[in-house]
């Protein structure tokens, strides 16, 4: 299914289009470069082909795209990728590039849909981390755990693993308090960040039982890192 438009309608068209959607509309010639544009987009577009708004790294891609929807005469799949930005940086946008007629003396171009989806993805990156987190602790979590030693394992990453546990931990709480026991907690979790560094992985797989993956660490460094955290244990 084609759109035809008339030569003295493509202007009012893309007008009306960008009236009652907030996404950006793009026409585009056969060669791909920019004839048509409503809404805003970083710099000036105009007459530049489509895959130039990308980032570098993705512009190939979209060249592809738009080579296959042209060739094919139908409606591409929705593509994610990455446009420059302000200076926040790149913002991330679907577009869908559809082939159409433009009118009987400029031949097959196509119309090419974008919309924002960075609140989408920061959402998923919130709920990502979430899911990877100890909401008490700020430590990545158990699941985290697993997943990261899996990866180093499968890369051959050297290293060594402490497991810290605090003893008696269970008869605290149900002496003072589940409240008392979370700060506790919190408390040792912030030790524990002081006394190892920077490059270590810190994660609560248990309830008062905690991890520290030190990838690239042999025996000598691993000892001494777990003599740090019981010497300052053994001070508070």
């Amino acid at each position: 299914m084609g759109v035809h438009f008339v030569p003295r309608g493509e202007g009012l068209l893309m007008r009306l289009w960008a009236g009652v959607s907030r996404e950006i509309a793009l026409a585009c010639d056969r060669a791909g470069r920019i004839t048509e544009l409503c809404g805003a987009l970083p710099g000036a577009a105009i007459g530049l082909p489509l895959w130039e708004l990308a980032i570098p790294g993705q512009r190939e891609r979209l060249r592809r795209a738009f080579a296959a929807a042209l060739a094919q005469e139908q409606q591409s799949d929705w593509i994610e990728l990455a446009l420059p930005g302000a200076a926040s940086g790149p913002e991330w946008f679907e577009l869908r590039i559809d082939p159409v007629m433009l009118g009987p003396d400029h031949g097959l171009g196509a119309v090419c849909v974008a919309r924002s989806i960075e609140q989408r993805r920061r959402l998923e990156r919130e709920a990502f981390a979430a899911a990877m987190t100890d909401p008490l602790t700020g430590f990545t979590n158990r699941t985290a755990f697993t997943a990261m030693l899996a990866h180093l394992a499968d890369h051959a990453v050297p290293g060594c693993i402490a497991l810290v546990d605090l003893d008696r931990f269970r008869a605290f709480n149900l002496r003072h308090g589940h409240a008392a026991g979370d700060r506790l907690l919190v408390s040792f979790a912030r030790l524990l960040r002081q006394v190892t560094q920077p490059q270590h992985i810190l994660s609560r797989v248990d309830g008062e039982t905690f991890a520290v993956i030190m990838p690239g660490a042999g025996l000598g460094e691993a000892h001494a890192s777990g003599a740090a955290i019981t010497a300052a244990l053994a001070e508070v």
